[in-house]
């Protein structure tokens, strides 16, 4: 039996991606308070583990290094699994990560929304939070996270996989309106 959302269609997996800076985690928090749905953020569910590894290979916690890189996979199935895990019990979840490869590759994209919602037969949407470089940078470095400051600036990402694509330049409660009422029309096409 397919298990259904407090809303009583089957649940829907939002994942929120953009290039570093973009706001993910904070469009991705806001929304999910507002819709009171399960929040997975890439970064939560495996950066200790992450970290572990790097310091165990006594190397900086940058994630564009070949020896942290190779772990692209098996941080993406972490998330999937906890994803899988809300889903299957009929919570709406809003996964937050970069999402780089899945919003260029339709095939990518495929293969995750089989990863994480198969059983539930949830909705997967793809929304991209698209900004300017030079916002994007300012934003890390407000930010001041010890990932930011490992790596170079990210190469821009052509979204065509997207199923929304999202200027992530106005404030964010005019981002998380955005994104709500889309939320909305799919629920609304669904029943």
């Amino acid at each position: 039996m397919t298990p259904l959302s407090t809303s009583g269609w089957p649940p829907m997996l939002l994942c929120i991606g953009g290039l570093p800076g973009a706001g993910k985690t904070t469009v991705g928090t806001a929304l999910a308070k507002r819709l009171a749905w399960a929040l997975a953020d890439l970064d939560s569910v495996t950066t200790p583990l992450m970290s572990a590894v790097a310091a165990e290979q006594n190397i900086d916690l940058d994630l564009q290094l070949p020896a942290l890189a190779a772990f692209r996979g098996a941080r993406y199935a972490c998330l999937a699994a906890v994803c899988r895990d809300n889903l299957s019990i009929g919570r709406d979840v809003i996964a937050v990560a970069p999402f780089t490869a899945e919003s260029t590759s339709t095939d990518r994209m495929a293969a995750w929304r089989a990863a994480v919602g198969g059983d539930a037969q949830a909705r997967v949407v793809l929304a991209w939070l698209d900004v300017d470089a030079g916002t994007a940078a300012r934003r890390r470095h407000r930010r001041g996270a010890p990932r930011d400051a490992a790596g170079a600036d990210p190469a821009p990402v052509d979204p065509s996989g997207a199923d929304i694509v999202i200027d992530a330049r106005p404030r964010v409660d005019r981002i998380v309106d955005c994104l709500a009422q889309h939320v909305r029309r799919q629920s609304s096409s669904v029943n």
